[in-house]
C-alpha cells in the first residue's frame, strides 16, 4: 500500500531486486520488494523487536509513528510475527 509518489521513490530499488524493467505495485513480487525496502529503510533490518515495531509504525503512520494511538497496528503485527515464528518452529 504505497502512495503513488512514495512508490516512485522505491522503483529503482525494486528494479534492482526483482529485475523488472517497470515495477508495478500490482505485481506481488514488486509490491513485496517495495514493502521490504521501506521497512528496511525504517530500521527493521536491525532484526530486533523494537526496530521492527518502529518500522511497522512508520509504515502505517509515516511521520506520526510516535503517536500512541497507532500502537494497535504495530502490536498486532508483532503478535502475528510471533505466531508465525511459533508455527515455523513446529
Amino acid at each position: 500500500q504505497f502512495l503513488p509518489l512514495t512508490w516512485l521513490g522505491y522503483e529503482d530499488g525494486i528494479k534492482t531486486l526483482t529485475g523488472h524493467f517497470l515495477p508495478s505495485p500490482w505485481n506481488l513480487d514488486d509490491a513485496f520488494a517495495g514493502a521490504a525496502l521501506k521497512l528496511s529503510e525504517a530500521g527493521a533490518n536491525a532484526k530486533t523487536e523494537a526496530a521492527e515495531r518502529k518500522a511497522a509504525l512508520m509504515y502505517f503512520a509515516g511521520g506520526n509513528w510516535q503517536n500512541p494511538a497507532f500502537s494497535f497496528y504495530a502490536d498486532s503485527i508483532l503478535d502475528l510475527a510471533r505466531e508465525i515464528e511459533k508455527e515455523l518452529k513446529r
